[in-house]
């Protein structure tokens, strides 16, 4: 007999929150009334991680961003020093302070040098930056209870010099792709989480960028491969709920539309193809948030008692809402060298 508490509902359907590059112009994120606001409003994901480029792009991503707001969107503002400064930061983040939830520093400034930041390169110029941002976003009255997020970073060599800087945060940082295995790689605790919390101690941890791509001819990196889109389609909810049973606080998933059609890894980490056509991720996501989504729902935890004969593979998530509790279950799918997916119970037992 197996013994769980039942956590709400409506908490994990909040947990989930997905990048839309807003500011793309000349990708189909451009097409903000065609695809990118229908398709984002149908997924019912909640929240929304994107920049604001200062230029000529920057009035209409604002507006952009403030209908999403209308329509109950939150956002996660990256800022990095490409964008523009702590000060255009905390100005924008004042213009959009309504759906405003929090800040999130330089956006893997290690995989762009030589950016440089008052006269310093990385690492130097991201603790001088990330320490303005904080200031900045802080001493705002109206954003000072706005938390910030720490900086991301991509090589794995460089997380322990991050350990070493002053960055001012309240929440960790992670970009904890699992490279086309089970979102419970060895890496995820080994190398993401542990270094999210060394770089920002004592504090919980986000995992702002997290993902599968789709571009199934692309095995050149044998430390990230894809998956197929049915493979992503049974992961993607896997993912979610195991960050979820983890503590991570909210998991932003990279990303919301394909910024191309080729076989190039960074164009097919969409949940939806650059024509705006959803992919099964995309399908995943959206019918379990319709599924569990229970805003102000009354919740009183209880224990669920139950019994359930699986391999020790399976994982599961209880959790509770106005009208029933729920189980998940899922097996290992997908494998670079094992294609097609391998077929699996993934299913909701209802109580």
């Amino acid at each position: 007999m197996q013994v769980d508490l039942a956590k709400p509902a409506d908490s994990f359907v909040d947990s989930i929150g997905v990048t839309a590059h807003v500011r793309y112009s000349d990708r189909a994120y451009w097409n903000y009334d065609g695809i990118l606001k229908p398709r984002l409003l149908e997924s019912g994901i909640r929240h929304v991680r994107a920049d604001v480029q200062e230029g000529w792009t920057k009035p209409i991503v604002i507006s952009r961003l403030k209908d999403l707001g209308k329509s109950g969107i939150k956002l996660n503002l990256v800022v990095s020093p490409w964008n523009g400064s702590p000060e255009n930061a905390r100005r924008n983040a004042i213009d959009l302070k309504d759906m405003l939830v929090s800040v999130e520093g330089p956006n893997e400034w290690d995989e762009k040098n030589p950016i440089r930041y008052r006269q310093q390169d990385f690492p130097k110029g991201l603790e001088l930056f990330q320490g303005d941002l904080y200031r900045a976003i802080k001493s705002e009255t109206q954003l000072k209870n706005i938390p910030v997020i720490a900086p991301s970073g991509f090589y794995y060599e460089n997380f322990k010099s991050l350990e070493q800087l002053n960055l001012p945060c309240d929440y960790g940082n992670m970009h904890s792709y699992p490279g086309g295995q089970p979102p419970s790689t060895p890496r995820l605790t080994t190398v993401f989480t542990h270094w999210a919390k060394q770089i920002c101690p004592n504090k919980p941890v986000m995992a702002t960028e997290t993902g599968y791509y789709t571009a199934t001819n692309n095995l050149n990196d044998p430390w990230h491969t894809p998956v197929s889109e049915k493979g992503g389609g049974r992961y993607i909810n896997r993912l979610l709920f195991d960050y979820f049973n983890r503590g991570i606080r909210r998991t932003y998933l990279y990303e919301l539309i394909d910024q191309g059609a080729d076989d190039d890894r960074e164009s097919r980490f969409g949940l939806v193809r650059e024509n705006g056509q959803p992919k099964l991720a995309f399908t995943a996501v959206r019918n379990t948030i319709a599924l569990l989504k229970d805003p102000g729902g009354e919740f009183i935890p209880n224990a669920l008692r139950y019994t359930i004969q699986s391999p020790s593979t399976v994982k599961r998530t209880i959790c509770k809402s106005g009208m029933a509790d729920f189980t998940w279950c899922c097996g290992m799918m997908w494998s670079a060298t094992m294609r097609p997916g391998k077929k699996t119970l993934s299913r909701f037992g209802r109580r």
